[in-house]
């Protein structure tokens, strides 16, 4: 398809009429003349103007002008030089082409829809001046600058088309990710949907085959109940695969701080020693690696035995065969010992002569021992008497011992005190409590004799409808209510001070008990002290008990420490095989499912609930037969009325 040609700066103006004149200019190849001598149905070139006829009717009519001379001015117009007048003069004698004279002479009218179609659509036929090395006869400036411009427009149309599509991709990228999570989002509410369509179905499936809402009930709390017992034991599971990760963090936190701490000390080694360290760890490191290939080895080695196990228990001759060679290697392994001690074995006299020899070693090593037994028992006996000077000096100086002694030489005291005063004293407290009795006794006297001059219910009565009828107008009257209110306050005074003194009495009673148990104490404390001899024997009993003890301890330590270094050992491994073991994975396998399990259930009771609700047919019943009952009883009625 032709590309239009762009206009040039000067604008669609009219060619200059040459020596041939507007209306007489030479017809080009395809152009054909009607009987009025106008061209019609003339191509249009790379400079002119677009033909209007091709665009909106095949042939002219009256309404569609026909356009001619609208080529754009070339540099004639502007110029007159020799080559114009040459091409003038070239331009008159130029010869009319075949085309230009079979047309003429065949007389027809070149229709546009008689032209020929091309793979862009329908299209003009190309003219000798369309394409071609002469498609204009100067090439001047202005030709070049239009073909120029052209491509620049053709150029900022693209890069405007490339804009627009890249603005289009950044707001299809911006609202990627809204759209990526609204398509999650409907995928959740997709499979929620499904879940409640697949429950739907299931209600419409046993509501189909005769299911009564009673029996849907009682199967969802039976689930419900299973549901919940299941809850508590992956709770329990939870609680305790979190508590082993808790522990195995700690672990892992110490064995970290212990790691920090070897190396600090390594950096704090000198360099011959840290050497040697490095030394040790490269060694240790390919010890670990051989570890990890026999154990490689020995893990096939056990998974081949297995499998040879399992093969043996299938077949009985097989379980047979190596029954047989188990007790050949029995044999074999017995005949090699019996080899090695036939080999071993000694003559008669070279036996007596090492049997001597032992007796004599044995002899001086018996020997030894009982010299090293009298030397210990020498040092024991100067331990002893060393200890005993000792504690003599101990019980004269200002020990620990004598500190407690003299304390208690100094309760001694005390008490004998106490107990010399303990008649004085009890004397004295025994005339305070006569004399707080005595008063207590006259105070309820007096409160007995005020309380029975004191007016009745019914005189208060009395007084206070007399009150509310007529106020009291005499002085009497007045005198007594003060009476009245200054003994109320009396009476309130003196039960809270009977209060007081009870509070009192009973506290003096309890410190008189405890003061008698105290003393008790105290004599039995002073019968204990006061034999020192006694007290010795036990506290080196005691001592020699302790000593014993610790003996023991010690001997149980090592064996005890080595077990506590086996069982650390052996909590570790049990960590790790925690951590590897598939059930521990499943186990979490589970509780993820189960919490997907557990929502899911939450859905279906969410659901059941509502079913019920909306199932609940008893209040629509029961208005339903009220209603019915409501209608016969009027029927009823209406029908009585009419047959009388």
């Amino acid at each position: 398809m032709e590309r239009e040609r762009p206009l040039s700066r000067a604008g669609p103006i009219d060619r200059p009429a040459s020596r041939w004149g507007g209306d007489e200019r030479p017809y080009s190849k395809s152009g054909t003349s009607n009987e009025k001598g106008e061209i019609d149905s003339r191509p249009i070139s790379r400079r002119g103007i677009k033909y209007v006829a091709m665009q909106e009717s095949p042939v002219p009519t009256s309404e569609q002008p026909i356009i001619r001379n609208m080529r754009p001015p070339s540099s004639s117009a502007f110029s007159g030089g020799t080559a114009t007048r040459l091409t003038s003069a070239m331009m008159q004698n130029y010869p009319m082409t075949g085309s230009r004279t079979s047309l003429s002479l065949i007389g027809t009218q070149v229709n546009v829809r008689d032209r020929l179609v091309s793979q862009q659509g329908l299209s003009s036929m190309r003219t000798s001046t369309a394409r071609g090395p002469h498609t204009r006869q100067v090439q001047d400036k202005r030709y070049f600058e239009s073909l120029l411009q052209l491509k620049c427009r053709d150029l900022t149309n693209e890069i405007t088309r490339l804009k627009r599509q890249i603005e289009l991709d950044a707001r299809e990228h911006a609202t990627y990710l809204v759209y990526d999570k609204r398509v999650k989002e409907m995928a959740a509410e997709l499979t929620e949907l499904q879940g409640k369509l697949s429950d739907y179905n299931l209600v419409v499936d046993k509501l189909n085959t005769g299911t009564e809402r009673g029996e849907i009930l009682a199967e969802a709390r039976d689930l419900a109940v299973a549901n919940q017992a299941e809850a508590q034991a992956v709770e329990a599971l939870f609680a305790e695969r979190s508590r082993r990760q808790s522990q195995a963090a700690q672990l892992e936190k110490e064995i970290q701080q212990g790691r920090q701490v070897a190396e600090n000390l390594v950096k704090q080694m000198k360099p011959n020693i840290r050497e040697h360290y490095n030394t040790l760890q490269k060694e240790s490191t390919e010890l670990q690696q051989q570890m990890d290939q026999l154990q490689r080895e020995l893990d096939s080695l056990n998974a081949t035995k297995s499998s040879l196990e399992d093969q043996i228990c299938i077949s009985p001759v097989k379980q047979e065969a190596v029954r047989l060679y188990e007790k050949l290697a029995e044999l074999e392994q017995r005949k090699a010992t019996l080899i090695e001690e036939a080999k071993n074995r000694e003559t008669p006299a070279q036996e007596r002569e090492t049997l001597l020899t032992r007796v004599k070693e044995d002899n001086a090593e018996i020997a030894s021992m009982e010299r090293a037994m009298s030397e210990l028992r020498e040092q024991i006996r100067l331990a002893d008497t060393t200890l005993e000077q000792a504690d003599q000096d101990l019980n004269e100086s200002h020990s620990e011992r004598h500190a407690k002694y003299l304390e208690l030489r100094k309760r001694e005291e005390t008490m004998e005190t106490f107990l010399n005063s303990w008649e004085s004293s009890r004397a004295s407290e025994v005339s305070r409590l006569a004399a707080l009795e005595t008063s207590i006794v006259a105070a309820l006297a007096t409160i007995s004799r005020r309380l029975a001059t004191l007016p009745t219910q019914a005189d208060y009565q009395a007084v206070a409808d007399d009150d509310h009828v007529t106020p009291p107008k005499s002085a009497d009257s007045q005198s007594s209510a003060r009476t009245i209110d200054s003994l109320t306050h009396q009476h309130a005074q003196l039960t809270l001070y009977l209060n007081k003194m009870e509070v009192m009495d009973t506290k003096v009673r309890t410190e008189l008990e405890n003061l008698r148990n105290s003393l008790a104490k105290m004599k039995e404390e002073m019968k204990i002290f006061s034999d020192l001899d006694k007290l010795r024997a036990a506290h080196e009993e005691k001592r020699a008990a302790l000593t014993k003890s610790l003996n023991e301890l010690k001997t149980v330590q090592p064996d005890v420490s080595s077990t506590l270094v086996n069982s650390k050992n052996k909590h570790e491994k049990l960590e790790k095989d925690l951590l590897e073991n598939e059930t521990n994975i499943q186990l979490s396998n589970l509780e993820r499912k189960l919490i997907q399990l557990e929502q899911n259930n939450f859905g279906v009771k969410e659901y059941i609930a509502v079913c019920a609700t909306e199932s609940d047919y008893e209040t629509v019943r029961k208005e339903t037969l009220a209603l019915v009952a409501e209608l016969n009883k009027n029927i009823c009625a209406t029908l009585a009325q009419k047959t009388i």
